[in-house]
């Protein structure tokens, strides 16, 4: 895979969680498939994964679109196989195995505060006229 490097300006915020992950460039491509798939993105691999309509989990790069928790690693297909359990299985075990991926869920949607009726207080010229009021009465 050909590498671009794109240059990302955050805030103080932002920067101290950056500076927490061990590959900030993996972790900006994973959520860059991750909101690809809110998108409409389709999964363009082949989804026959052992008679699933899913591509193989164990690929990489993941295919966040078949596989919205993460890979469920290659312990959890093995003894799914052998087993015969059900796709619930894979995503139970997917979801333990990346519960550090963050929940991209809502993440896009700006939540709107309403305005109150009223300001909260008087501003603060407002209150020292006031004040001076009070005392000349």
């Amino acid at each position: 895979m050909s590498r671009i490097i794109k240059t990302v300006a955050l805030d103080e915020q932002s920067a101290s969680i950056a500076k927490g992950l061990p590959n900030f460039s993996h972790f900006v491509r994973e959520c860059l498939y991750r909101h690809a798939i809110r998108n409409d993105l389709e999964c363009p691999r082949p989804k026959t994964f052992r008679g699933t309509d899913r591509c193989n989990p164990l690929m990489q790069p993941i295919c966040f679109s078949c596989w919205p928790n993460g890979s469920p690693g290659p312990d959890a297909v093995k003894q799914f196989s052998a087993d015969g359990l059900s796709i619930n299985f894979l995503d139970m075990k997917a979801k333990e195995r990346n519960s550090h991926m963050i929940d991209l869920n809502g993440i896009n949607r700006r939540v709107v505060k309403e305005s109150p009726e009223k300001p909260p207080s008087v501003g603060f010229f407002a209150s020292i006229r006031q004040k001076i009021r009070n005392r000349s009465d």
